[in-house]
């Protein structure tokens, strides 16, 4: 679930019907909503299965989690302490369990599970914390998204990379193999916005939509359930 909001910000102590962040087991009048007197105006705000980042006025970070794959914590605390001094942050996407955030210098940062190299760090070692992607160090970041086990980055020249879990095509390779380290989508370039689900992909270029991943459920517009 992810949107742009204003003003006072609210979380959800249960996730009911997969709307909101899962916050623990119990019954229905646990479920209170908890105003995060931490944050100012929230820019923008993504959470996944059992963590949640939110991008504050000021560009810094808020960061949800409950079962320890980024940074175990009982309440929400500020992380920017991960980057450099000053850094701020532009874009982020969380999902199941992993999550990239795009600073405003360009740089694409990962952290959580990586059984299938969606962190893009070469390999498949879960990581705790906010890391550099070593393979786009060199490269300006401006957009992200992330499926239940792929991510894909856009960079300001347009071209798109992925990395991750790619049984059905999603990361757009034309291959079904899984990349730990970011790949782009050859002879293609985009204008954003892009955005992954849980095993398939859709991404904006000059107002034309293109979809590729699985199609079970014609998810990919196509009239079809085949996977692109």
């Amino acid at each position: 679930y992810q949107r742009r909001v204003r003003g006072p910000t609210f979380t959800i102590n249960h996730m009911i019907q997969n709307r909101l962040l899962y916050k623990g087991y119990g019954n229905l009048s646990e479920h209170v909503l908890t105003r995060l007197s931490s944050a100012k105006s929230i820019k923008h705000i993504s959470f996944g299965w059992c963590n949640g980042l939110a991008i504050v006025d000021n560009g810094e970070l808020l960061e949800w989690d409950e079962d320890g794959y980024v940074k175990t914590t009982t309440h929400t605390t500020m992380i920017s302490s991960f980057f450099e001094p000053k850094t701020s942050v532009r874009r982020l996407s969380c999902s199941w369990s992993h999550s990239v955030v795009i600073t405003n210098e360009g740089k694409a940062y990962t952290c959580g599970w990586n059984k299938f190299g969606q962190l893009g760090h070469g390999n498949t070692v879960t990581v705790q914390y906010l890391t550099l992607v070593d393979a786009l160090k060199d490269e300006y970041s401006v957009d992200c998204s992330v499926g239940e086990h792929h991510s894909l980055i856009l960079l300001d020249n347009g071209s798109v990379y992925g990395c991750g879990g790619n049984h059905h095509g999603q990361l757009g390779t034309g291959d079904t193999n899984a990349y730990s380290i970011p790949q782009p989508i050859k002879d293609f370039k985009a204008s954003g916005p892009l955005a992954c689900g849980s095993r398939h992909s859709v991404i904006v270029n000059k107002g034309l939509v293109y979809t590729f991943g699985w199609g079970g459920y014609l998810q990919l517009g196509h009239d079809e359930t085949d996977d692109k």
